[in-house]
């Protein structure tokens, strides 16, 4: 099995056993393990791409107020425990439309219990959708953290890490600085650990690793792109 560490001088190490790690080619998830589940008018997946860079997969919500595009592995993949074995979740993403009071939207990233709602129980994630990236944690339908971690700008890649291990919930951010290194070098240094959550976290239950966009209102089509992901346990 493929291991994913940091020993870069300055870096947290980490040694952990790579479970699922992909990248996207044109508007196709390429992975048996991710599914993908539409609904309104012109909901899917498009393409982008960046000059000497990986594909984008690009979520593309629709027209219609409510439409939305959720991507998911297995959803009894992943047991989040206060006694089990931890679990890390990467992404390379790039917020290409924030929501707006007309246009609005939900874009989580993380430990997501469905596909095909914007209602997510027993979660650990990050919403992505506007200029603070909000970490989110729901303990069944109770939402006990709901935290701005950082901020972001429209057309920037950004790299979210959200670890769970032992009731204690971590999460990291920060800039891409180079996208097209192997995932045993994504290092992840100190100051980029913005919150660490250890009470109200879901027990005994399991998730699927996946991101998406849910509308709620508006009828201009918004967006959400995704490089790279890479899903660990340790």
């Amino acid at each position: 099995m493929q291991l994913h560490s940091s020993q870069v001088a300055g870096l947290r190490i980490t040694r952990e056993s790579v479970l699922v790690e992909g990248t996207f080619v044109r508007n196709a998830l390429n992975a048996s393990h991710l599914a993908a589940t539409t609904s309104g008018t012109g909901a899917g997946l498009a393409s982008a791409g960046r000059s000497g860079q990986l594909g984008t997969l690009v979520l593309v919500s629709g027209t219609t107020a409510t439409g939305r595009v959720g991507i998911l592995n297995d959803t009894s993949s992943i047991s989040l425990s206060s006694t089990g074995e931890g679990f890390a979740v990467e992404f390379v993403y790039e917020p290409f439309t924030f929501s707006t009071g007309t246009d609005t939207f939900t874009a989580p990233i993380g430990f997501l219990s469905t596909a095909a709602s914007a209602v997510q129980n027993n979660s650990v994630y990050v919403d992505v959708s506007t200029a603070n990236v909000v970490a989110l944690v729901f303990n069944g339908s109770t939402n006990t953290t709901n935290t701005n971690i950082a901020t972001q700008t429209v057309g920037e890649l950004y790299r979210v890490r959200i670890e769970v291990q032992g009731g204690v919930a971590k999460f990291y951010h920060k800039v891409e600085e180079s996208p097209v290194r192997a995932v045993e070098l994504w290092p992840w240094a100190d100051s980029d650990l913005k919150l660490t959550v250890s009470s109200g976290l879901p027990n005994n239950v399991t998730v699927g690793m996946g991101f998406g966009i849910f509308k709620s209102a508006g009828t201009s089509s918004r967006q959400l792109r995704v490089q790279r992901y890479l899903l660990t346990n340790f």
